[in-house]
């Protein structure tokens, strides 16, 4: 069944790459990231409560990886520019290392976190806390401060 959801979120990001090129360039970036916690926020919070009362069936996991996989595509793209709007342009090589640092170790670390959360708190209550995960990271979003850009100065001719 997991190759299938890995199929479901892959067919997603094809469909969503161009709208999220045009949304990260049109849409600030703090509201994306706003709503784009929300939206995980809700979801994950939805299918640990579907889990908890017992009302779990397979499509409601392939809907999760849909509805995920439009999120983890924009995530892709917003991440790849935003960078440059909370750090200073000499800062940006280093908060660059440290971002792909942590996306190369969330593939190890993540599934054994997320084994020990099932493991304690059974599938529902690791989407639970998945969503306290998120609502932290929306009250992140809100306190977050960008650097000041220096203007560069315009080549007309």
């Amino acid at each position: 069944m997991v190759p299938k959801l890995n199929m479901v979120l892959s067919a997603t990001s094809l469909g969503i790459i161009p709208l999220s090129g045009v949304s990260v360039d049109r849409v600030s970036h703090r509201k994306l990231m706003f709503i784009q916690n929300i939206w995980l926020f809700i979801i994950t919070l939805g299918l640990g409560f579907i889990l908890l009362t017992g009302h779990a069936k397979v499509p409601y996991l392939f809907v999760f990886a849909f509805l995920c996989g439009m999120t983890q595509t924009i995530n892709m793209t917003l991440g790849q520019v935003v960078i440059f709007d909370l750090v200073p342009r000499n800062e940006t090589p280093n908060a660059i290392a440290i971002v792909e640092t942590g996306a190369h170790l969330t593939p190890s670390f993540g599934p054994t976190i997320g084994g020990l959360l099932i493991l304690w708190f059974e599938p529902g209550g690791n989407f639970l806390f998945e969503a306290g995960a998120f609502a932290l990271m929306l009250s992140f979003v809100v306190r977050l401060t960008y650097f000041e850009k220096e203007r560069e100065p315009s080549l007309n001719v």
